[in-house]
């Protein structure tokens, strides 16, 4: 009798679902009990890392009162960096790959099998892909932070930019440049 072997691909994508909230009911449908405590752990452990950044970033300014400015944004930063993610992943799978809809083989040749089945450090094509990503992610937070979530803090024009770009800096999705040939 011939033994078969599974080969697991592609192990880090579902990472970038669980790191999205849209995709949080159907994957809490599919595996569970389980799915839903990967949500908690990422929801606090985002939570938990926003906190820290913005908590550095105003003390570095020397802001007043930094601790009870930076607890008032808290859940607004958390789930605006959660968002961009969200539109970072969503323009990675769905949107981009529109442009390329007369030339799919070249796009799977040479952008979507190294970006998402193995090391896309072997294509230029790949790195420039996940890194139009990243950028959208940031551009994303940045503007998510400097224009609605840190309205609430009560800080200048100034500490506002520096305090956002600090987000975008720091929490930016750079697993996004783990190639997945790692995993498997």
């Amino acid at each position: 009798m011939e033994k078969r072997s599974v080969v697991m691909y592609n192990m880090i994508f579902p990472i970038w679902f669980i790191l999205s909230p849209l995709f949080w009911p159907p994957l809490a449908f599919m595996v569970g009990p389980f799915a839903l405590l990967i949500a908690f752990v990422v929801l606090f452990g985002n939570l938990g890392v926003d906190w820290l950044v913005v908590r550095l970033a105003m003390h570095w300014q020397k802001i007043e009162e930094a601790k009870e400015k930076a607890a008032a944004v808290m859940w607004r930063v958390c789930l605006c960096g959660l968002a961009a993610d969200t539109i970072a992943a969503l323009a990675l799978m769905w949107l981009l790959p529109m442009f390329f809809r007369t030339n799919r083989d070249w796009f799977y040749q040479n952008i979507e099998a190294p970006a998402f089945y193995g090391n896309f450090y072997e294509s230029v094509w790949a790195i420039c892909y996940v890194s139009a990503g990243i950028l959208i992610a940031a551009v994303a937070i940045y503007c998510f932070n400097r224009f609605y979530c840190l309205k609430k803090a009560n800080l200048t024009l100034r500490q506002t930019r520096l305090t956002a770009l600090a987000l975008t800096v720091l929490t930016a999705p750079w697993l996004f440049l783990l190639p997945t040939s790692l995993l498997f």
